[in-house]
């Protein structure tokens, strides 16, 4: 199993503040401006990594593993 009961629901919430800090150009209104996004999943980063890959707006997506 690749990915468990409400996963796509979660990422896709993920994707909210991502798509909406890049609609509002939040990080870049600032030259070298960083704008971060606190993803849950204590141990895990498969929900953080997901939704960074499926957004397209993430330069950087930082993993516990």
């Amino acid at each position: 199993v690749d990915r468990t009961f409400g996963f796509e629901t979660a990422v896709q919430e993920v994707q909210r503040p991502l798509l909406a800090a890049k609609v509002r150009v939040e990080a870049s209104s600032t030259r070298g401006g960083i704008g971060l996004v606190k993803v849950m999943g204590r141990h895990s980063g498969f929900l953080a990594m997901q939704a960074s890959l499926a957004s397209g707006v993430v330069d950087v997506c930082l993993i516990p593993e």
